[in-house]
């Protein structure tokens, strides 16, 4: 297992743990983030939550689990919105991960693993 794997690993186990779940709702993760790791594009952190004024603001980190902001905020009246920006960045890599993001926008804060093409990341870094 590599360095990432590992790091991510460790972070679903805290995350779960958080949550107290029974069973280990990490280890599907942990297989999906593997095979995203394998997947063409640049990796990174979208993390995403709702103000009072019914905003939704995202900010786009590094792989490094939302240590090094890539981006500026953005900013989206809409939750669909916010949905399909993971939608277009191959977030959803299946079912559980698509009902993951369903519960955390109705929770209201949450994050997500994208793979972004070249033109979509530099899209993303774009300071203007």
């Amino acid at each position: 297992m590599n360095n990432r794997a590992r790091v991510a690993e460790i972070v679903l186990r805290q995350i779960s743990s958080r949550f107290q779940h029974g069973n280990k709702p990490w280890a599907s993760s942990l297989k999906v983030a593997k095979e995203v790791e394998t997947a063409v594009g640049h990796r990174v952190f979208l993390s995403f939550a709702k103000q009072e004024n019914g905003w939704w603001f995202c900010r786009v980190h590094n792989d490094d689990l939302g240590k090094t902001p890539l981006s500026k905020l953005i900013t989206f009246r809409d939750a669909a919105k916010v949905v399909e920006m993971a939608r277009r960045g191959r977030g959803f890599t299946g079912i559980a991960a698509r009902q993951e993001l369903d519960e955390a926008v109705a929770l209201g804060r949450g994050q997500i693993m994208l793979t972004l093409d070249d033109s979509q990341f530099e899209a993303v870094t774009r300071k203007s």
